[in-house]
């Protein structure tokens, strides 16, 4: 590939320079291919082409496939910002990052309609201006969204330099090769696929497989069609993938079921976004999935420590990659520093005079350097008894009971706590006598005195998760307001949920006890 002197971006140079041209970079579900050759002449046409369009920060709004790829780097090289739409946000968090982003263009498909635009050279994208001309931020090459824990999306801005240290990394960490062959699953709109798949791959020079949604098994964020991803891995036979904790579960339920014939070629699951059962691990390895639970964040440019092949401890998210550096502050948050983000858009805030950033979350290292996590600082709960909480600990020991898939407990300020219980497929009857089982386990303070059974579905339905699947805690108490105060109030009884938050209470005096 040939780029100009202001396009020489030594990231993107590296990911399309480091094997020969006719090597296949991309492949998508009907066998088309882009040979790194190929991908580089259309980079170039499309960097050239948002270079001289005047215009500084592109929202890019399309489906993984060769054009979403070619427009990123193309970015990159073009020295200008780009900032993914994640195509399952709502119409309302895409204004709002178009408006806080201060997006001065967009990247997305053709419409079907006429006079719909001048195609974008090396794609099927179109430009679409968005109000005056601006100018890229300087050092920020991209510009992530997270839905967040409270539905207002954050945009964590992020220079080359960050993204390709952590990719650089992964690459050592995981021994990527040529011949490493990755399938994107999760959107690349997603930061983790973007960095640790994407850019991995073609760092070292291997390919990266493009499926569509419905071949790959995942709708939007979290849809997730089981038998269609067991295809996808039988049909491209990948080394690698990255999941998220529900879509790891749904994959070896399949798995268990029917069998792991065809799935051998996996060497690597990465599995982040949510905290990671140690039992859903044990079942994966048990199938034949190699998967292994990893730590990152936006502000971290994704992966900041990593359990691998020969280097796994159980309970903990690995590692740290070797460009971070992670130390414990006197409170237990973790502390970061290492291709750390430059600041939120629209604020100040960003890492301190050392480069470390405060990551929230509470944990500890062990004496071979494995970072251990117990929880977010902020949702640490107080009782009325002043007994301190970490909500994270009590449902970590829920999500490892085999008949329950989720847990969120809830008890600031309350005389005990109460959780918001989502069943295994086909183990409804059995939570009673495993929260029964996990109480008898966890000190009085920590044991829920009433919980709250409900639906996966219907969490996704009231946008009660993120889309990595973490609980947004104060919907949750907006949502299920009722329930708690009455659990909260005295009557400590199981509350069962069903349908569009339509309910029973039913009175259990064998359960009571003193909270």
């Amino acid at each position: 590939m040939s780029l100009s002197r202001e396009q020489d971006v030594p990231g993107v140079t590296r990911m399309l320079g480091r094997t020969t041209p006719d090597r296949v970079a991309l492949e998508d579900e009907l066998g088309a291919v882009l040979t790194y050759g190929e991908l580089g002449e259309r980079v170039r046409a499309c960097g050239q082409a948002l270079s001289s369009s005047g215009r500084g920060r592109f929202g890019l709004c399309a489906s993984n496939g060769f054009d979403w790829v070619v427009a990123d780097l193309a970015a990159l090289a073009a020295g200008v910002t780009l900032v993914p739409l994640p195509h399952f946000f709502s119409e309302t968090q895409v204004a709002e990052v178009i408006e806080s982003a201060s997006l001065d263009a967009l990247l997305a498909p053709r419409p079907t309609s006429a006079n719909a635009g001048e195609l974008l050279p090396g794609t099927e994208l179109v430009l679409r201006p968005l109000g005056a001309p601006g100018h890229p931020e300087p050092d920020t090459a991209k510009i992530t969204f997270t839905s967040g824990t409270t539905g207002a999306p954050k945009g964590a801005k992020l220079s080359s330099t960050a993204l390709c240290a952590v990719a650089d990394s992964l690459g050592t960490a995981l021994e990527t090769t040529r011949e490493d062959r990755h399938l994107c699953v999760l959107p690349l709109s997603i930061l983790l696929e973007n960095v640790g798949g994407l850019y991995r791959v073609l760092l070292a020079g291997g390919r990266a497989i493009l499926p569509d949604e419905d071949a790959r098994g995942l709708n939007g964020s979290c849809r997730v069609d089981p038998v269609a991803m067991v295809g996808a891995i039988r049909r491209h036979r990948p080394t690698s993938m990255i999941l998220m904790p529900g879509m790891l579960d749904e994959l070896v339920g399949e798995l268990e079921r029917n069998g792991a014939l065809g799935t051998d070629s996996l060497r690597f699951v990465g599995v982040g976004g949510a905290a990671v059962p140690t039992r859903l691990l044990e079942r994966a390895h048990a199938v034949g999935i190699p998967a292994f639970e990893g730590y990152g964040l936006s502000e971290s440019a994704s992966v900041v420590s990593l359990n691998r092949p020969g280097h796994r401890r159980v309970g903990s998210t690995g590692r740290p990659l070797e460009h971070v550096r992670v130390r414990i502050a006197p409170d237990g948050e973790v502390l970061v520093a290492g291709a750390v983000f430059e600041g939120y858009v629209g604020t100040t805030t960003g890492p301190d005079s050392d480069g470390y950033w405060p990551t929230g979350d509470l944990g500890h290292l062990d004496e071979d350097g494995f970072l251990f996590l117990r929880g977010r600082k902020r949702n640490m709960l107080v009782t009325s008894f002043g007994r301190n909480v970490s909500p994270e600990w009590v449902e970590r020991e829920f999500q490892e009971c085999s008949a329950i898939r989720r847990a969120v407990v809830f008890g600031e300020g309350r005389p005990g706590l109460a959780a918001v219980l989502v069943p295994s497929s086909g183990a409804e009857t059995a939570i009673a006598e495993q929260v029964a089982s996990v109480r008898a386990e966890l000190p009085d303070y920590a044991r829920p005195i009433g919980w709250i059974v409900t639906t996966e579905e219907l969490l996704r339905s009231k946008e009660l998760l993120t889309s990595t699947g973490r609980p947004r805690r104060s919907r949750f108490e907006t949502a299920f307001r009722t329930e708690l105060d009455s659990i909260f109030d005295g009557a400590l009884f199981v509350v069962r949920t069903t349908g569009d938050l339509q309910h029973g209470l039913l009175s259990d005096p064998a359960r009571r006890d003193s909270a």
